[in-house]
């Protein structure tokens, strides 16, 4: 952020943009967000991210490790149809039952079978609380 003065007493403030080039793009979970968010000093944070941290400490996500265990189970069952932003979407929303699973998955163009939900519901449902 930043203020300028005039000689007329009006005061102008902005944001000076800044040019970064994106090295890694990669999904991350509510948990790990959290913390990583959580180690920044307000100060020196956007005030997207401070928002963001509010956001986070409002919800219910999983913790960090919590979430990397369960993002971890999920890869396991090597199911090609469940993409990464699928799978973080199920680690974040952690559906209770098939049937949010079902509301989660239907945004995706590919189709899951009962036995497709099942498989991720068996897992996902350790993680319930």
């Amino acid at each position: 952020m930043f203020s300028s003065t005039f000689e007329s007493g009006e005061v102008i403030r902005g944001v000076v943009m800044i040019n970064f080039e994106v090295i890694e793009e990669k999904w991350i979970s509510q948990g790990e967000a959290k913390k990583v968010l959580s180690k920044m000093k307000k100060k020196d944070a956007t005030p997207e991210q401070n928002l963001a941290v509010e956001y986070l400490r409002k919800t219910k996500a999983l913790s960090m490790e919590d979430s990397i265990k369960l993002k971890e189970e999920l890869e396991k069952i090597n199911m090609r149809k469940l993409k990464e932003d699928l799978l973080m979407q199920v680690v974040d929303l952690l559906p209770k039952n098939a049937e949010e699973l079902k509301i989660i998955v239907s945004g995706s163009k590919i189709s899951f079978s009962k036995k497709d939900l099942d498989s991720i519901m068996k897992i996902v449902s350790k993680y319930v609380k």
